[in-house]
């Protein structure tokens, strides 16, 4: 069951009251509460703890990347020109298969690092996640399944569970991180970090995921990576591509990989006639 609640992160679970109302009367009763069952119900958090420039930055990268989403999205009209524009440089097998890879790992861990970053003291509650805020992982999941519904009904829907699952997963092991840290000191402040292990295992496999791509495009397609083209366009675009790389070697929808193959050869074609060096397959085309 989905619920909204305000919610700032300040208030104790255990001097919650209870408000009864009787005719021209109203009276809070003070109610004892069990403590573990009052933190299923509110969502971890760090509020009140210290924020070092560490927090501040994670804000602004998070912030910064789903602006990049958001205006790279408006450039594209329908599935086919954002499909070409990222198809123009995933052209080698190989390095399809490590993009299809490491695409959900990149996906993911910007799932659970940006889970820390809640921007709006309201909870949610969805299935499968327990109460908890929202953050720009929140606002990415929502903007990414309205723009792949609106560009392709049937790809976005069919990927919707994907990214939710995702999600939900990145929360749930942020906000059981979050109880970890509580329970281990119970008498100290919360941090915005809990025990800090999700947070390194994220930005370690990040790292791992941009690394193993960008080296893979210089290696095997013998050019640079969409995100040299555009950051926006290719953070926008790379998860539904992955996912339809998926789907077309299940023999899924594969005739719109063919209209993404011609598409994707007239943009080839307009870049290698710019720059004859960009990519190796400009070669073949001379």
């Amino acid at each position: 069951m989905t619920s909204i609640r305000f919610y700032t992160g300040t208030e104790n679970p255990e001097e919650m009251a209870e408000t009864t109302t009787s005719p021209g009367t109203e009276t809070r009763i003070p109610r004892v509460v069990d403590k573990d069952q009052e933190q299923q119900k509110f969502p971890p958090s760090g509020a009140g703890s210290p924020k070092g420039i560490g927090f501040y930055l994670l804000h602004l990268y998070g912030a910064s990347l789903f602006i990049s989403i958001v205006v790279a999205s408006l450039g594209f009209d329908v599935v086919n020109d954002a499909l070409s524009f990222y198809g123009v440089y995933h052209r080698d097998p190989i390095n399809q298969l490590i993009h299809f890879v490491f695409v959900p790992c990149i996906t993911w861990t910007y799932g659970i690092m940006f889970a820390h970053t809640s921007i709006l003291p309201i909870g949610i509650e969805l299935p499968g996640v327990p109460l908890h805020y929202i953050s720009y992982s929140t606002l990415s999941l929502a903007y990414y399944a309205y723009f792949y519904v609106k560009i392709d009904p049937i790809g976005g829907t069919l990927y919707l569970p994907v990214m939710y699952l995702m999600y939900a997963s990145a929360f749930r092991i942020y906000i059981h991180d979050q109880k970890k840290k509580s329970q281990q000191n119970q008498n100290e402040k919360k941090e915005w970090t809990g025990t800090g292990g999700p947070l390194r295992f994220a930005f370690f496999w990040n790292f791992v995921g941009w690394a193993i791509q960008i080296w893979s495009h210089y290696y095997f397609e013998g050019g640079k990576p969409a995100i040299a083209e555009s950051i926006g366009g290719s953070l926008t675009v790379a998860p539904l591509f992955a996912f339809y790389e998926g789907l077309w070697v299940l023999g899924i929808n594969t005739g719109l990989k063919q209209t993404m193959l011609t598409g994707a050869a007239t943009l080839t074609r307009a870049l290698c006639h710019e720059d004859p060096s960009v990519m190796r397959a400009c070669a073949s085309l001379t």
